[in-house]
């Protein structure tokens, strides 16, 4: 049997309670995003990526044109987490 350890270890203490980069991390991770990609948008809403796509090409759902300068567009498709949230209001006659 291995001799007990004689006293506590040393431990950092930036590792004992977080660091602050490691707590700004985890604050971070901890918001919900607004802007929600294509797939997350599919997942949100408990439907294919394709629907997303036919919602968005028919007016039913906007998507976010976030301006990149010179009159160019993100091309990457973004939904709004708020306006997810009110259609889906709209559907339930709500």
């Amino acid at each position: 049997m291995p001799p007990a350890a004689a006293g506590p270890s040393p431990v950092d203490p930036d590792m004992a309670h977080g660091s602050e980069e490691h707590r700004a991390d985890e604050t971070v991770r901890s918001i919900p995003p607004r802007l929600l990609d294509l797939k997350a948008t599919a997942a949100y809403l408990g439907v294919s990526p394709w629907t997303v796509r036919h919602l968005e090409f028919g007016g039913v759902l906007q998507r976010v044109n976030i301006p990149l300068g010179s009159r160019k567009e993100l091309r990457k498709l973004l939904f709004d987490r708020l306006d997810l949230d009110r259609l889906v209001e709209t559907w339930k006659g709500g």
